[in-house]
C-alpha cells in the first residue's frame, strides 16, 4: 500500500510539472523562414526545451520600461533542421523624432539549463531547467528543441518617451532571422538610487575559487565587473570593500600568563574548598574516556624522594578514585609500564594524602602527577567526581615545593595591565574609504563589462536569470 501511494505522488508531481510546463504563453513572430518557429515571452517565464509554441501570434518583441531602467524579454528559437553555428544580431532602436536607443545598451545572452533531478515545486520540472544567462558569440542549435535567447535593453536616461522599434535575431551562414524589437519608454525617470534599498548576499570567496583567480588583480578585475553588472540592476551587496576593509591594530599588550598555566584539564569551583576559596573538581561523566588533572611540568625527583600531599573529597561514600605518577628518564621519556598508581576511598568529606615516595624505578629521573576522578580503564568506563585542594609536592628534605598555584585560590584583577591610553585601537579607513569611493562612485553601471571577462580572464562569467 506504502508504495502504491509513493508512485501515486510520483505520478501525481510529474503530471502537475508536464501540464505545467505546457501551458501555453507569449507570441509567436513573424518568420522568415517556415523550418525556424520564432516566438517571444516575458523574461518572468522558465522556458524548457520542449516547451510548445503559443498559437497567439504578435508583432514584435516587446518592453516596456521608464528612462534608467533595465529591463528585459526573451526570445526563443526553434529550428526544425541543423543550422550550423550562430551568433546574435542586433540594430539601434529608433524612437519619436529619430531618438535612439544605441545597439551597445542591447544584450542577447543565451538561456543555459541545468540538470534538475527534483521538482522544486509546482512549477517546476524535472530534467533541462533554465537558469544561467552565460554570454556567447557563437553557438549550435539542436534540432526540434527550444532555445530562449535573454534579449536586455539597458533604457538612456536622456531619451523622449515614445516607442523606440529595431530588430533583433540570429545570423547563420549568411541567412538572418531576426524578429522586431520595440521598447515603449514611459516618460519618468528611474532614480539613481533605489528607493528599495537592497542588501545582496555576495561572497568574494566563491567568486574567486568560480573563475579560479588566483592574483590580487585578477580577483579586483572581476570584482569591480560584478558591481557594475549590480550598480546597472541597482543591486547592493553587503560588503562594497571586501578586499579594502577596515584595518584595526590592536596594542601589543596582552595579560600577564596565567599562574594555573601549567595545569591541564583544570577547572576550579568556589562552591566547594577545603581552603581560601577554589578547589579543583575533576568530574568524569563519560563512560569511555578516563578525565584527568594534570601538573605538566616534568618534577626532579631529588635523592631524598617526594612528599606529595592534597586533600580531596568524592561526592559520594566509598567512591574510588587514582592518583598517578609518571615516570620519566633524563631524556624526558616516559617510561613505559611504570606507573606509579595509587587508588584512595573517600568517605564524601575532605580528607588529606599525605605520604613522602622514594621508590622510584632506577632510570626515573622526573615525574608528572596525575589525579583522575576515578579509577583507570582501559575502556574509561567508571564515572566519577571529586574536589582536589592544597596539592603539594615538595623535597623533604630541602622543603623547595615544585608545585605552582595548587591552592587553586583565585584573586580578581582590579588593576589594568598596561596604562589605558596604551590599550587604544588604531582604525585605519584609509583603504576603506578609497574603495567605497570608487565603488559607489566610480565604477560605471555599464553593459558589455561581462562578456570582456570570457576572453581576458580564466573563466567567463555566468550569472542567472533571477532578478538580472
Amino acid at each position: 500500500m506504502k508504495r502504491h501511494i509513493f508512485y501515486l505522488i510520483i505520478l501525481t508531481v510529474v503530471f502537475q510539472s508536464t501540464a505545467l510546463a505546457a501551458q501555453p504563453y507569449g507570441q509567436l513572430l513573424p518568420s522568415q523562414d517556415k523550418g525556424v518557429t520564432m516566438w517571444w515571452c516575458s523574461s518572468g517565464h522558465k522556458v524548457t526545451p520542449d516547451q510548445p509554441a503559443p498559437t497567439a501570434k504578435g508583432n514584435a518583441i516587446t518592453i516596456r520600461a521608464a528612462r534608467n531602467e533595465t529591463e528585459a524579454a526573451q526570445l526563443i528559437v526553434r529550428p526544425a533542421r541543423k543550422l550550423g553555428t550562430i551568433s546574435p544580431s542586433k540594430s539601434k532602436l529608433v524612437g519619436p523624432a529619430g531618438a535612439v536607443i544605441p545597439a551597445e545598451n542591447i544584450e542577447l545572452l543565451r538561456v543555459g539549463y541545468v540538470t534538475t533531478t527534483i521538482a522544486t515545486d509546482k512549477s517546476a520540472t524535472v530534467g533541462d531547467w533554465p537558469d544561467p544567462l552565460p554570454p556567447f558569440d557563437i553557438i549550435n542549435l539542436t534540432p526540434n528543441r527550444n532555445q530562449p535567447f535573454w534579449v536586455r535593453v539597458k533604457v538612456p536616461r536622456d531619451i523622449p518617451a515614445g516607442v523606440y522599434k529595431g530588430r533583433i535575431g540570429i545570423v547563420t551562414y549568411g541567412m538572418i532571422w531576426d524578429a522586431p524589437l520595440e521598447v515603449e519608454v514611459y516618460d519618468f525617470n528611474l532614480p539613481d538610487r533605489m528607493t528599495c534599498v537592497t542588501a545582496f548576499g555576495f561572497s568574494p570567496g566563491n567568486v574567486w575559487r568560480y573563475h579560479n583567480l588566483k592574483t590580487e588583480s585578477q580577483k579586483r578585475e572581476v570584482l569591480d565587473k560584478y558591481f557594475a553588472n549590480f550598480a546597472a540592476h541597482h543591486i547592493s551587496p553587503y560588503n562594497l570593500a571586501p578586499m579594502d576593509p577596515i584595518r584595526t591594530t590592536w596594542p601589543a599588550v596582552k595579560p600577564p600568563p596565567s599562574k594555573f598555566a601549567n595545569w591541564q584539564g583544570l577547572r576550579i569551583v568556589d562552591n566547594e574548598t577545603h581552603t581560601g576559596n577554589g578547589a579543583a573538581l575533576i568530574y568524569d561523566d563519560n563512560p569511555k574516556a578516563n578525565l584527568t588533572l594534570s601538573y605538566e611540568p616534568l618534577i626532579p625527583i631529588p635523592d631524598a624522594g617526594l612528599h606529595f600531599r592534597f586533600a580531596y573529597r568524592t561526592a559520594v561514600p566509598d567512591h574510588r578514585f587514582n592518583i598517578s605518577l609518571n615516570h620519566y628518564d633524563a631524556d624526558g621519556k616516559w617510561l613505559w609500564g611504570k606507573n606509579n598508581d595509587t587508588t584512595l576511598k573517600g568517605s564524601g568529606k575532605w580528607q588529606s594524602f599525605d605520604e613522602v615516595v622514594r621508590d622510584f624505578p632506577a632510570e626515573a629521573k622526573f615525574v608528572r602527577a596525575n589525579i583522575r576522578a576515578t579509577q583507570w580503564t582501559d575502556a574509561g568506563d567508571h564515572t566519577g567526581l571529586v574536589w582536589i585542594d592544597d596539592v603539594s609536592i615538595t623535597n623533604p628534605q630541602t622543603k623547595k615545593e615544585f608545585i605552582e598555584a595548587g591552592d587553586f585560590n583565585t584573586e580578581k584583577r582590579t588593576k589594568l595591565v598596561a596604562p589605558a591610553e596604551q590599550l587604544k585601537a588604531k582604525i585605519d579607513f584609509t583603504a576603506w574609504d578609497k574603495a567605497m569611493k570608487r565603488a559607489i562612485a566610480e565604477i560605471p553601471p555599464l553593459f558589455g563589462v561581462i562578456v570582456e571577462i570570457n576572453t581576458r580572464l580564466p573563466r567567463a562569467i555566468a550569472l542567472t536569470s533571477s532578478g538580472i
